[in-house]
């Protein structure tokens, strides 16, 4: 390597800041830091003075050394260079040749700044936040409350007396009304039915007529969605039964039990839409149309379409 010498020392001086400013590549240490450091090595001795090269190395690299510890103190605590080392590897000694002080110098501060990234001062790194827990979503007690409401279907079963069994079917209506309390997802309450039942048959001279009805019920339900309950009912049911034959007819109230499950929908915030399915069984009872006394157990299915209002 070709070292030129230079004799006038502000020259010198303005070379040895050409080298470590090409070499530092703008990292962020001070001009006043560089002056400090050149200047160390300035006044080691006089330029006329010659010594062995081995001699010169090691004055040399004990500079370098003393100055990148100072440089590595002054900025250590906003960068992330590596501390310098306690000795001077060999290999220093032989890389230039060390005829000049000036490169020298380069070499050493080179040495420590090499591994500083050019902005490390202003490198901020933050955590990125942690995932927050999903919130539990507690369900509205849209259910709640009290209720009313009209229905209309079709209804089919029989009616035996005696040994006559009677098919019956025929158009059912109603109103009915209830109130409910929900928990969470589970909706609980009572409901009673009133309504004209219109299922008649016929069968061997023997007529049978439904009329009257009503229900008293309690109801529990599963909130699928805000809009959406299953639910399922069961509980007394009471109605009139009409027997007729060519003496006579006799009319009587029954009372047995009913049953079934459906599904409300809310069409609006208060309104909501019912399909309801239902087996009523009522109880034996005895019948005097005329003549002989017959024996009469009825029992029916409907199906049943409603529309009804949140109170």
């Amino acid at each position: 390597m070709k070292i030129v010498a230079i004799n006038n020392a502000r020259a010198k001086t303005d070379h040895i800041e050409s080298i470590l400013f090409a070499d530092w590549g703008g990292n962020p240490v001070s001009r006043r830091s560089k002056g400090d450091a050149i200047a160390s090595f300035e006044s080691g001795s006089a330029s006329g003075t010659r010594q062995s090269q081995t001699r010169k190395g090691r004055a040399f690299s004990g500079q370098i050394l003393r100055v990148c510890s100072r440089t590595y103190r002054r900025y250590a605590h906003r960068t992330n260079a590596r501390p310098c080392p306690e000795t001077a590897p060999a290999e220093w000694f032989n890389l230039i040749g060390f005829r000049s002080r000036a490169v020298t110098a380069a070499f050493g501060m080179v040495l420590l700044f090499a591994n500083i990234p050019a902005n490390a001062a202003d490198t901020v790194y933050e955590e990125p936040p942690a995932p927050s827990a999903p919130e539990e979503v507690t369900p509205l007690a849209a259910w709640s409350g009290i209720y009313g409401g009209a229905v209309l279907g079709y209804g089919f079963g029989e009616t035996d007396v005696g040994a006559n069994n009677i098919d019956t079917d025929g158009f059912i209506g109603g109103i009915f009304g209830g109130a409910q309390y929900q928990s969470g997802s589970f909706v609980y309450g009572g409901e009673t039915d009133i309504g004209y039942n219109m299922m008649d048959g016929t069968n061997a001279g023997v007529a049978t007529e439904y009329g009257l009805e009503g229900s008293l019920r309690a109801r529990i339900g599963y909130a699928a969605t805000q809009d959406i309950l299953l639910y399922g009912t069961g509980g007394v049911a009471v109605g009139r039964v009409e027997v007729t034959n060519a003496a006579g007819s006799d009319t009587n109230t029954v009372v047995g039990w009913t049953a079934g499950a459906g599904v409300d929908a809310k069409l609006t915030e208060q309104v909501f839409g019912r399909l309801e399915y239902r087996y009523t069984d009522y109880a034996d009872k005895v019948f005097n149309p005329g003549g002989a006394a017959a024996n009469v157990d009825a029992n029916h299915s409907r199906l049943m379409l409603g529309l009804g209002l949140h109170f």
